[in-house]
C-alpha cells in the first residue's frame, strides 16, 4: 500500500514539475529576447556631437547631422567624411534617406523637416504639428520605403513614436513600454520592423511598428546618440555624442 502511494506521489510531482516548466518556457518565448552584440571596432569621428545616423542608398556610406554647425556629413564605413553638407536651420537631429537623390533632416528646434537632394539643395520643408518642451520634441526620423511612410521618435515623452505619410501628416502614434527614451529610429524592411536606440538604458530595442518589443540589445556606449543597420552585412553601428566615436558592432 505504501508502495502504491510513494508511486502516485511521484507521479503527481512530476506532472505539476512538468506543467510549471512549461508555463516557463510560454513567458520566456513571449518575453523579449536579450542578445548581446560583438564590437568589432571603435574609431574617432573626425567632427564632435553628432546626432544622427542613418545607411546611404548605396549601402556603402552614412549619413550623419550635427547641430553645433548646422552640417549633415556623408561618411565612409570608417566613419570618415567623404562630404559635407550645409543646412539653414537650427538644431539638427536626425538624418534619413529617401531615395538615390534624396535625404531628410530634423529641425527639433522648429520642429520641421527638410528634404534635400544629395548634394545639398533643399527641395521642401513641412512644419509638424506636434507639441512638448523645446529640446525634447522630435528627435529622430527614418523611412519605411516599402510602405512610403516615415517614423519619428520623440525623446523621454512616455514611449511615443509616430508615423505618417511622405507629406509629414502625423497618422498615428505608438508607445514602447520598455523604454521612455529615444535617441534614434531606423526601419529595417528585410525584418518588417522598427530598431530603436536609447541613449539612458543604452540598448537597441528591435521593435514591430504598432511597438511591441521583439528583441533588445545591451550596448556599452557612453550618450549613444545615432543608430544604423546593415542587414546584409548583419552589422550596426552608433554614433556617441559624448565620445564623439563611431561604433561598429556585427550582430546574430
Amino acid at each position: 500500500m505504501n508502495t502504491v502511494i510513494k508511486y502516485c506521489a511521484n507521479l503527481i510531482l512530476f506532472f505539476s514539475l512538468t506543467i510549471s516548466h512549461s508555463k516557463c518556457n510560454i513567458k520566456e518565448e513571449n518575453s523579449p529576447q536579450s542578445n548581446k552584440l560583438l564590437l568589432i571596432k571603435i574609431t574617432k569621428l573626425q567632427f564632435t556631437e553628432p546626432s544622427g545616423l542613418a545607411l546611404a542608398f548605396d549601402q556603402k556610406h552614412l549619413w550623419s547631422v550635427i547641430d553645433n554647425d548646422k552640417t549633415v556629413y556623408f561618411l565612409d564605413m570608417n566613419g570618415k567624411i567623404v562630404k559635407s553638407i550645409k543646412v539653414d536651420g537650427e538644431d539638427l537631429e536626425g538624418t534619413t534617406v529617401i531615395d538615390d537623390l534624396k535625404i531628410a533632416v530634423i529641425l527639433e528646434r522648429t520642429l520641421e523637416v527638410i528634404k534635400l537632394d544629395t548634394s545639398g539643395k533643399e527641395l521642401n520643408c513641412a512644419k509638424l504639428d506636434l507639441n512638448g518642451k523645446l529640446n525634447l520634441r522630435i528627435e529622430e526620423i527614418c523611412f519605411n520605403t516599402s510602405k512610403n511612410q516615415v517614423y519619428f521618435v520623440k525623446e523621454k515623452e512616455q514611449g511615443l513614436f509616430f508615423h505618417s505619410k511622405l507629406h509629414f501628416d502625423i497618422i498615428s502614434q505608438n508607445e514602447i513600454a520598455s523604454t521612455k527614451d529615444y535617441s534614434d529610429i531606423c526601419y529595417v524592411a528585410q525584418y518588417s520592423s522598427l530598431w530603436i536606440l536609447s541613449d539612458e538604458f543604452q540598448k537597441v530595442f528591435r521593435v514591430y511598428t504598432a511597438g511591441k518589443v521583439i528583441k533588445e540589445y545591451k550596448v556599452n556606449v557612453n550618450q549613444p546618440e545615432g543608430l544604423a543597420i546593415d542587414y546584409k552585412q548583419k552589422k550596426l553601428f552608433i554614433v556617441s555624442d559624448k565620445t564623439g566615436k563611431f561604433y561598429e558592432y556585427s550582430f546574430p
